[in-house]
């Protein structure tokens, strides 16, 4: 072999030996370091919460209407006539002995005048009878024409009377009849409603109401930016008119009839910032359930046939259970089977 080849052959030598010792040493220099260590992926936290048992009360509420406890219609009485002036409106406090409204007068005053004259006339009469010893028939029938010209003057001067309206209460005006002066006015016919001053009730006119005389409700009103309230009680529930029911009116049908009906309440103390015609919200309990199983509204589901349903979460298994449910809000819901007190419910 030539002096050329081997200085080849100890040169290749060298240098895959040098190759290997860096190889080993970058290898030795790798397993010094920290092996890493397997996480295991993180567990989803699930929201539960637990059936509890406790009372329940379903409220509810209606709209209403402030109405007198005691209120009058004013009337003009006798004939009637021609509207002279309506002298309040409403709002207006009026009190006993007031001029509420007036009938045109010229007309039986001059009637008024007439007949006194008449009247007048007949007494003269009367008087010349006596003085000319006339017969006892002429002086009897004087006697009677006399009566019955002064029995028309006592008709017209209750007539006058009648022309005018008078409170006979302390109140408030709550209505006045739409009348223009000189229209004619029957007697009897309502013209102003007078009502006893913060004596108060509440009146509502609602369908299928189920609330109960004795019922105690709470009654609520705005005022500008604030509110006010005060309790009361049903006093009376009065079913206006009944109708078919919804099922097409099938007489053969077990839905009840619908009814409307008038709930009115009475205050239990008088009330403050009320006024008549002020519309309110009545508040009431309409069932309640005590001692039951209650859970929220928001963890129960429902599925095919619109059954409720919950996923109930028991030893780490998470199972759809079917349910029963009673009374319910928006915020909580009776549960009346399918469920014991302190079971687990997962709520999405």
């Amino acid at each position: 072999m030539n002096s050329k080849w081997k200085k080849t052959i100890i040169f290749t030598t060298a240098l895959l030996a040098a190759t290997s010792f860096t190889a080993c040493g970058f290898s030795r220099s790798q397993g010094t370091g920290s092996i890493p260590t397997l996480v295991a992926p993180a567990q989803e936290k699930k929201n539960t919460i637990t059936v509890k048992r406790g009372d329940f009360e379903l409220k509810s509420f209606l709209a209403g209407r402030i109405v007198p406890e005691v209120a009058k219609d004013m009337y003009f009485k006798g004939n009637g006539g021609y509207l002279s002036k309506i002298n309040v409106k409403v709002g207006d406090e009026v009190k006993k002995g007031d001029i509420i409204a007036e009938l045109d007068k010229d007309e039986i005053n001059q009637q008024i005048k007439e007949q006194e004259i008449q009247l007048q006339l007949v007494k003269i009469d009367c008087e010349e009878a006596e003085k000319n010893n006339a017969s006892d028939f002429d002086k009897e029938r004087l006697k009677l024409r006399f009566s019955l010209e002064e029995m028309r003057l006592n008709q017209l001067n209750e007539n006058l009377k009648n022309s005018t309206i008078i409170s006979d209460m302390n109140g408030v005006v709550m209505g006045v009849q739409n009348f223009r002066a000189h229209q004619r006015v029957e007697a009897f016919q309502p013209l102003v409603v007078v009502a006893e001053k913060n004596k108060f009730l509440v009146q509502c006119d609602i369908r299928n109401a189920k609330l109960t005389l004795g019922t105690k409700v709470n009654i609520g009103i705005k005022i500008v930016l604030a509110q006010s309230s005060a309790d009361g009680e049903v006093i009376s529930n009065t079913i206006l008119e009944q109708s078919p029911s919804k099922n097409n009116g099938n007489s053969n049908s077990s839905e009840p009839p619908e009814e409307n009906s008038r709930i009115v309440i009475k205050f239990n103390s008088e009330p403050k910032d009320f006024k008549f015609g002020d519309d309110v919200t009545v508040h009431y309990i309409a069932s309640k359930a005590t001692n039951t199983l209650i859970l929220p509204t928001n963890a129960i589901k429902f599925g095919a046939g619109n059954r409720p349903f919950v996923k109930l979460l028991k030893d780490g298994d998470v199972t759809e259970k079917y349910i029963e449910i009673g009374l319910n809000d928006e915020k909580n819901t009776e549960i009346i089977s399918g469920l014991s007190e302190n079971d687990t419910i997962i709520v999405d």
